[in-house]
């Protein structure tokens, strides 16, 4: 079916809404990550062993950076606009998609104020978004003050996803922690869209209606951009 407008054809609903489903579905997907944690204990040198794979352990305290950091997850292309931030920019954690909190096995007080940033992040941010949680430096087991037993109880308390790593001497593909985020950051959406259908999804807000009003004079690139 093909509808006129003053003279211009218009597709019908359906096709034209599975047009702009697919151009929004192939761009590459972002999401926004804040890095939070106590001085010292290794969040930075995670990190840059995370996008780099090299470890540097010599950082300015207190300076808060961004990176940007591309991955393929599965077969979608995936932004991460990273902030490693020192918690005191409360808009970042609000309008963060997730949160990767890190502490250190060496240093106890580290761990505890783990717990109080979880409290922050979930108080500030209204999406109830992920929080990954680091337990980072495990391979200085000599000064190792946080037990496994703690890191178990403080995983069940607060319901997050604790991960042992070592910035230093990576056991494991230490850049899968942003793989592991991303998927903890679908999972999260999808059950927000289960209880709204209409999030993350532009075009099911629109009816008929409104297309064809926004439809008059553009053209169908035009109206890809006015979606979005």
């Amino acid at each position: 079916m093909v509808d006129l407008i003053d003279g211009h054809k218009l597709q019908s609903m359906p096709p034209l809404l599975e047009k702009i489903r697919g151009r929004l579905s192939s761009r590459a997907k972002s999401v926004r990550v804040v890095v939070l944690g106590s001085h010292g204990v290794g969040k930075t040198a995670l990190l840059i062993r995370c996008l780099t794979d090299q470890f540097f352990n010599n950082y300015v305290p207190g300076k808060e950076m961004a990176y940007k950091h591309q991955m393929v997850v599965g077969t979608k292309k995936i932004n991460f606009d990273i902030c490693d931030s020192n918690g005191k920019n409360n808009a970042m954690i609000s309008y963060a998609d997730a949160v990767l909190l890190v502490f250190s096995v060496t240093d106890k007080s580290s761990f505890e104020n783990a717990k109080l940033l979880v409290e922050k992040v979930r108080s500030l941010n209204v999406n109830n978004i992920p929080i990954l949680v680091v337990a980072n430096k495990i391979d200085q087991c000599k000064k190792r003050t946080v037990t496994k037993d703690d890191i178990d109880s403080f995983s069940r308390s607060l319901d997050v996803l604790v991960l042992e790593r070592s910035a230093a001497i990576p056991t494991e593909d230490i850049a899968s922690l942003f793989i592991e985020m991303y998927k903890l950051i679908q999972a999260s959406k999808k059950q927000r869209r289960d209880s709204d259908p209409t999030i993350n999804d532009p075009t099911s807000k629109f009816n008929l209606t409104s297309i064809r009003r926004l439809s008059t004079s553009l053209d169908e690139n035009d109206f890809i951009k006015l979606v979005m």
